[in-house]
């Protein structure tokens, strides 16, 4: 009943049906069926708050699309969306904790989407953070990457983001402490590489000579490598 409902485009009808099924579901034990009902439930609050996201009404398609991510977390292509609708409303942190769900998920079928959030994870990471250090908030960007790192201690993004902003506040003894971790969190040759050049330059800055030339040895690849080059040169002769 409630599949002909929605292809009639009849979704409010359809949404009462399938919620009704998703709960007499749960209530007989039947888990198979309420996943059925409940991913047609995300499915028609996907297409309710597609409208609204597309117009850029982001506050609109929140309220929708989060009735639907309750329903069923596993639909990424909402779930992204929603994701999104947070960050373009400033709520960043809600943003991150649905991208970061997404990002986390390991089926083949999902791997496209994966790659999205993380790609939109770094896109406002790196917008907050611009903004931050045009302000000077090299402590702002510290707690923000902590506190992303609390939920995962493995991203590669806020280990990247939070070593930068010890390095720009000259906190070298917290970069020393931090850097081999941030380097070993890093997925992209030329990110590693941006870690312990951070990591090199902190030692070389505490007159640290031979952990600084193995750090700088360290740097391969990505803008960073020139740089570390020419240091290694100094740091040698």
């Amino acid at each position: 009943m409630g599949g002909r409902a929605a292809q009639a485009q009849n979704l409010d009808e359809a949404l009462k049906n399938f919620e009704k099924s998703a709960e007499l579901a749960e209530l007989y034990g039947d888990m198979t069926q309420m996943a059925k009902s409940n991913g047609w439930v995300a499915k028609i609050y996907q297409m309710q708050g597609g409208s609204a996201f597309n117009s850029k009404d982001y506050a609109t398609a929140v309220g929708i699309f989060e009735k639907g991510y309750k329903a069923d977390p596993d639909n990424t292509g909402m779930a992204l969306n929603l994701a999104m609708s947070y960050c373009e409303l400033g709520e960043y942190e809600k943003g991150m904790e649905i991208y970061e769900a997404i990002a986390a998920k390991t089926h083949p079928k999902y791997e496209a989407d994966v790659a999205k959030a993380k790609e939109m994870m770094a896109l406002y990471t790196n917008n907050k953070v611009a903004t931050m250090q045009e302000a000077g908030d090299f402590d702002g960007i510290i707690a923000m990457a902590d506190a992303q790192l609390e939920k995962n201690p493995a991203s590669a993004l806020f280990q990247n983001v939070r070593l930068q902003a010890y390095a720009n506040k000259k906190d070298y003894a917290k970069v020393i402490e931090l850097g081999e971790a941030a380097a070993a969190a890093q997925t992209e040759a030329a990110d590693k590489s941006l870690m312990y050049y951070l990591l090199g330059a902190a030692y070389n800055a505490k007159e640290m000579k031979d952990q600084a030339i193995a750090a700088f040895q360290k740097v391969t690849d990505g803008p960073a490598a020139e740089n570390a080059k020419a240091v290694l040169a100094e740091l040698t002769k």
